[in-house]
């Protein structure tokens, strides 16, 4: 499960991803909250990191095993945010002027575009 977490932070929260997660998220608004839930990208890690780890299951256990780890890391996540309501929050406030400003741009640029057509 500290494998989960790791993906969580680096995804959601890292300063390494942060160029590639603000261009990312000014693509679409369900992509931008994909990229800052910790929650959704926690129930995905888990539910592919169990696929990956574990191949030789039955079909009952490649349907059932991904969506119990995904449920228990979004469990987990609760559970510390309860205790430590900062946790994993900051990366959105810190970069939605940039994703808005990408967008902007993009729009304006295609605005402009169109009307030279």
């Amino acid at each position: 499960m500290l494998v989960v977490f790791g993906l969580i932070y680096v995804v959601t929260e890292s300063s390494i991803l942060a160029g590639p997660r603000s261009w990312l998220a000014s693509r679409g608004l369900l992509i931008e909250v994909f990229l800052y839930c910790a929650y959704c990208v926690g129930f995905w890690a888990g539910a592919l990191l169990e696929l990956v780890w574990y191949r030789e299951l039955s079909l009952r256990d490649l349907l059932f095993n991904p969506l119990l780890s995904g449920c228990l890391v979004m469990g987990a996540i609760a559970v510390i945010r309860a205790f430590a309501p900062a946790f994993l929050q900051g990366a959105w406030e810190r970069e939605k002027p940039i994703i808005h400003a990408i967008r902007d741009h993009r729009n304006c640029c295609a605005q402009e575009f169109d009307d030279a057509a």
